[in-house]
């Protein structure tokens, strides 16, 4: 963003009204009553937004609070954030912990925290280990799960799909600190997709072209297209291949 006036600092305690800036930094508690412009929003310390917020980066190392709508290229989260409204970004990564409200659509999205979607999520690439709880449905070409935390997704839709248990020794550590429970699979609905290799998942309904269930599934029902795999110790109600349509 060009042509905007000059930067916003807030040290201690404060409050504004907002406009356009170049560089927003809050290292205290402030509170932005408007609507922002910015081309660079880091908060280190404590922030609240009570208007929509238009970015080209947002970096939130503290508690970022935001009443509204962002729209932003890069949105980093290391330490904790709450987002009320929709959430529009070329690419999320979040390594500490993000509630949204509404929905959360981007180009490429990377968890290794914590995250909770009110609405959908809609991505090309979907990149996760940590926890995750969708209420809506997570749509991308490549989605991959990688987690031993409790997950809850409504919908899952995709090109290629892949749940795993993850072995990293740092999101094992982080279970610990946050007292997550570890056994637990990836709770679904319904899983859609082309390409699906899933374990340590419960599901309604696998359907996809090609498809291989792990030990550790207890799947309802499985449709496939192509071909199916599964390992003998998966729990699975029924499987079918469905004969693709031809014309």
């Amino acid at each position: 963003m060009e042509n905007l006036k000059g930067n916003l600092n807030i040290d201690g305690m404060g409050t504004s009204a907002g406009g356009e800036f170049d560089t927003i930094n809050i290292d205290g508690i402030g509170t932005i009553t408007g609507k922002v412009l910015a081309s660079m929003v880091d908060v280190d310390g404590a922030g609240k937004f009570q208007e929509s917020v238009i970015s080209d980066e947002i970096s939130v190392a503290g508690t970022g609070n935001f009443k509204d709508e962002i729209t932003t290229q890069v949105f980093k989260v290391d330490g904790m954030v709450n987002v009320a409204g929709n959430t529009t970004a070329t690419e999320v990564i979040i390594a500490g912990k993000a509630n949204f409200g509404g929905s959360l659509k981007s180009e490429g999205i990377k968890i290794e925290g914590l995250c909770d979607i009110k609405g959908d999520c809609e991505t090309e690439v979907f990149d996760l280990e940590g926890r995750i709880k969708i209420n809506g449905q997570l749509n991308g070409d490549a989605i991959r799960i990688n987690t031993f935390y409790k997950s809850e997704i409504g919908e899952i839709v995709g090109s290629a799909i892949e749940v795993k248990r993850s072995s990293n020794v740092v999101s094992q550590v982080f279970a610990k600190v946050f007292d997550i429970v570890s056994d637990n699979n990836l709770a679904v609905n319904t899983i859609e997709g082309d390409n699906i290799s899933i374990d340590y998942t419960d599901a309604r309904v696998v359907r996809g072209e090609h498809v291989v269930i792990g030990e550790h599934c207890d799947i309802q029902l499985v449709e496939y297209t192509g071909s199916f795999k599964q390992h003998p110790r998966a729990k699975i109600g029924e499987s079918r291949k469905i004969e693709r349509k031809v014309g």
